[in-house]
């Protein structure tokens, strides 16, 4: 018989709800539905108190990072559940948060090889995907309504 031990590091028994995890530079990033983001190498978070990370409801105390990906140039691109649902961060101290001018839920992240972030929207009600080109600063909405997109529940990107 044989027995496999996968020992979880400290940092990460005190954070829940895994939402994704990104690379870069050989270290490790974990985002959380609640918690915001673990370096797992420095032990670091980073949520709504030590960055533009907002919380969904102010007072909870919940940072809910749904997505976390590396664009071309190695910056961080965060999906956010809150009044600016994208967050550009360069992993260091620069920041900069995208308003789509509505409170938004993405549900998941991915960018492409255009260097185009698309999210899904809407948790529980389906609102369909947003595109944003990262050169541009442009975004559009991909829903049932503008496209032949047959339903705007869209559950991965």
């Amino acid at each position: 018989m044989l027995l496999v031990l996968c020992l979880m590091p400290s940092a990460l028994q005190q954070f829940s709800n895994f939402a994704d995890v990104a690379i870069r530079n050989e270290q490790t990033y974990v985002a959380s539905f609640g918690q915001g983001i673990l370096n797992l190498e420095n032990n670091e978070v980073i949520n709504f108190s030590n960055s533009p990370l907002d919380e969904k409801e102010t007072g909870t105390g919940n940072t809910l990072v749904s997505g976390l990906a590396l664009d071309g140039e190695d910056n961080f691109w965060i999906s956010n559940f809150s009044n600016q649902p994208l967050v550009k961060w360069d992993g260091s101290d620069l920041w900069e948060a995208i308003d789509f001018g509505f409170p938004g839920e993405p549900t998941t992240m991915e960018i492409n090889t255009s260097n185009q972030v698309w999210m899904t929207m809407g948790l529980l009600d389906g609102r369909g995907a947003l595109a944003y080109d990262i050169q541009s600063g442009l975004s559009r909405f991909v829903t049932s309504a503008s496209t032949s997109l047959p339903s705007n529940q869209v559950n991965d990107i």
